[in-house]
């Protein structure tokens, strides 16, 4: 591959107009973590690229068009490009797949080559070689080059302002821009964000990560996100709804017909390819399933309808009958049957196994374990839910049978003090008995001190004198009976304490 010219590879200046990137929604979907240099050296690099391209050329990355484009200061180093080239050169993506429902994960390298200029060079013709030369490595072709669907593609220039982590965050929802919203789970955010030991509280990955980015979103680019809702397991924050809403501006005038038509090319691509096996670039989005429908439902709806007639030529006639009340996670759930069965080579009629499966409830192996997962945490929640209470009036009513029991055995002991002395000689006689001297010599007051001997004590308080005890078991006994039997037909391995 031949190196380019100064001319040519100026094509990430600023005032050039739209420099478009494109990634495979995997690519989005990976997990990784890039620094702030390392990120705009990679979108750089994905600005030259262009659709016609069927191999990876070698591209040459200008100081001074870095300057202009992220709009940073003229006064920064070109060490820091360098610097950035080749720390990327070290980095990796993790991109997930699953198998017979395990889940995969392969690595890719990222750059193959860097070139640049060496540090402590001075002098006359410097600037000219303020460049960095990277070439990228040929696996990475499937997640960059010749895309025709399952891709999301946006301008450089409105994310030339977002941290690594805003624009991150800024990929996952420009995927549903034309849905509206995406629900992200925390730990699934945790995860291909690489931030699994950072942030630990939530309220610290809201706020330092989060908000900002949802600032920042919103100020910058070209769609703008509503602050997220926060969806709750008990009193946990579990995952985030975005709501996401695409700008009209007058500046947006020549750019976004361009986005859309890319956008609406991919989809179509998908409907008219002849190789099944196309289908694994299909969209597949990490959504939290909700069974009620929103306000919002119906336009959801409407948007999926649009993927689906584009895929698998769904009428809307048909749709719509089948669709009935189902909600987006029942429409999710038969899309991923569908393309599961697509990708096994069972699906002559995608259409009609995607109706089938949307009217049936049909469900893949992962989809099925899934579910199992969560209707056990469901029943686990419910069960808690019946247990608390009973828990809860079982100790309290122990403890006042207890104290009921101590009640008794003071009154008894102050009215006859011989008590105790005639209990203590009962308990070293049947020590005795058993060849056991270990009490023989104990006085009242190292009974009394001993919280074993103490309570050997009471019990043989009760034992002696049954009948003074008889009120007070028959009041607590079958009440703590039943409670126990409830208990345990929820639960028949619930500890008592």
């Amino acid at each position: 591959m031949s190196r380019p010219s100064k001319k040519k590879a100026q094509a990430l200046s600023a005032n050039q107009g739209v420099h478009l990137i494109k990634k495979s929604n995997q690519l989005i979907e990976a997990r990784y973590k890039f620094d702030a240099w390392e990120t705009r050296m990679f979108l750089s690099v994905l600005a030259q690229i262009r659709k016609e391209d069927v191999d990876f050329q070698t591209y040459r990355i200008w100081y001074g068009d870095v300057i202009k484009v992220f709009g940073l200061k003229s006064n920064q180093s070109y060490a820091l490009l360098r610097e950035g080239a080749k720390s990327l050169m070290r980095q990796k993506f993790y991109v997930s797949s699953s198998d017979g429902g395990f889940e995969r994960e392969t690595a890719f390298h990222i750059i193959r080559t860097v070139n640049y200029l060496k540090e402590g060079q001075e002098g006359s013709g410097v600037e000219q070689q303020e460049y960095i030369d990277i070439t990228v490595e040929p696996e990475m072709k499937p997640l960059l080059l010749q895309l025709q669907q399952n891709f999301t593609a946006y301008d450089l220039q409105s994310v030339a302002k977002l941290s690594p982590h805003s624009l991150r965050l800024y990929e996952l929802l420009k995927q549903y821009e034309r849905i509206g919203e995406r629900t992200l789970e925390i730990t699934y955010m945790r995860r291909i964000l690489e931030l699994e030991k950072e942030y630990p509280l939530f309220a610290d990955f809201y706020k330092w990560l989060v908000k900002p980015a949802v600032r920042d979103i919103s100020l910058y680019t070209d769609i703008s996100v509503v602050e997220p809702e926060k969806i709750k397991d008990r009193k946990k924050v579990v995952a985030l709804k975005f709501k996401i809403v695409r700008k009209h501006k007058e500046t947006s005038s020549v750019k976004q017909p361009m986005l859309d038509a890319l956008e609406k090319s991919s989809e179509n691509a998908a409907m008219n390819s002849k190789d099944s096996s196309a289908v694994d670039l299909y969209d597949n989005p990490t959504i939290v399933a909700h069974t009620q429908n929103t306000p919002n439902e119906d336009s959801i709806k409407s948007a999926y309808f649009e993927k689906l007639n584009d895929w698998w030529g769904i009428e809307k006639s048909v749709f719509t009958k089948r669709v009935g009340d189902k909600s987006s996670a029942d429409i999710e759930a038969a899309i991923d049957f569908t393309k599961s069965r697509v990708k096994l080579g069972k699906a002559e009629n995608p259409a009609g196994v995607f109706l089938e499966a949307l009217s049936k409830g049909h469900k893949t192996a992962e989809q099925i374990q899934t579910q199992k997962k969560a209707d056990k945490e469901r029943l686990d929640r419910e069960k808690q839910t019946l247990l608390k209470p009973l828990a809860a009036e079982y100790t309290t009513l122990s403890d006042e049978y207890a104290q009921a029991l101590n009640d008794t055995i003071r009154t008894l002991t102050l009215a006859d003090p011989s008590v105790t002395d005639t209990v203590i000689n009962r308990i070293k006689s049947q020590f005795r008995s058993f060849g056991d001297k270990r009490v023989e010599d104990k006085s009242i007051e190292d009974f009394r001190k001993n919280p074993l001997l103490r309570n050997l004590v009471k019990r043989e308080i009760m034992v002696f004198m049954p009948d003074k005890f008889q009120t007070v078991c028959t009041r607590y006994e079958n009440p703590l009976k039943e409670l126990r039997e409830k208990i345990l037909a929820i639960d028949p391995k619930f500890k008592f304490e």
